[in-house]
């Protein structure tokens, strides 16, 4: 498995290509060993792996759905989560380097990160005050972008359930909820929330009516993670999936990798 830390990468190094240098140095090095397909495995902390983040990312890279793709599927991968970041430094990663790979699975994160980047100008401006109506139109945003590869494509709805355009895509495989995947009796939101975007929405009146809808909608969310330790508990973690589930998503894109393979 190869580990892509993107993020270490700054925009010079970026811009020089060495991110894309080193990637294809280590795909060669692979490659005369190998001739089945490559995977990339993107997003954000729900794409890590088992979040026991005592023990360092490198152990939690270990145990993920990348590692378990090479290590129970023998499908080479490469692991490029972004944990902590919201979709666009994925995004940026998929755009510059999905052409080294045969397939991308990409976690989507929620939404509501995306508001980090807007300037309180624009917040204070903006004439849709559903915050939701926000987050499905960065979503959408996201879909599009990710359109370009949709016939290499593995979406997997994390943090953000797959909605709207996102399930128009004609990808190898769509998991809309990872939640509602492991639990078919629960119904997982469109979107999950972030505490750091409540402070730029509650400048605004505004916002108060679908803000204080979100902040329900995050805290249920938050303790149905926590009621279930079986699927999300690592360590100390509460609320990211574990290895039951990093496991069986490695074993649901392996089967969906080698059926498209037929084809």
């Amino acid at each position: 498995m190869i580990y892509l830390r993107y993020e270490t990468y700054n925009h010079e190094q970026r811009f020089l290509g060495e991110d894309l240098f080193h990637l294809k140095n280590n795909i060669e090095i692979i490659r005369r060993n190998y001739e089945g397909p490559f995977v990339l495995v993107t997003g954000d902390s729900w794409s890590a792996g088992e979040w026991d983040i005592d023990k360092g990312l490198n152990w939690v890279s270990q145990h993920s759905i990348a590692k378990y793709l090479e290590q129970n599927h023998v499908i080479a991968a490469c692991w490029a989560s972004n944990p902590g970041w919201g979709d666009e430094l994925s995004l940026e990663l998929v755009r510059r380097l999905h052409h080294v790979f045969d397939y991308v699975v990409f976690v989507k994160s929620c939404s509501s990160r995306a508001i980090k980047d807007v300037s309180d100008t624009e917040l204070k401006n903006l004439k849709e005050t559903n915050v939701f109506q926000h987050w499905t139109n960065y979503s959408n945003y996201v879909y599009k972008k990710l359109s370009v590869i949709q016939d290499k494509l593995l979406l997997i709805g994390g943090l953000n359930k797959i909605n709207e355009d996102g399930l128009k895509l004609n990808t190898v495989l769509t998991i809309p909820s990872i939640m509602e995947e492991y639990d078919s009796g629960f119904e997982a939101s469109e979107w999950f929330g972030d505490e750091d975007v409540w402070d730029k929405y509650k400048k605004y009146s505004k916002y108060q009516e679908s803000l204080l809808k979100a902040l329900d909608n995050f805290y249920e969310q938050k303790t149905y993670l926590a009621s279930k330790p079986e699927l999300y508990r690592a360590g100390s973690d509460r609320y990211h999936p574990n290895r039951v589930i990093h496991l069986d998503l490695a074993r649901k894109i392996a089967e969906a990798i080698v059926e498209n393979e037929k084809r």
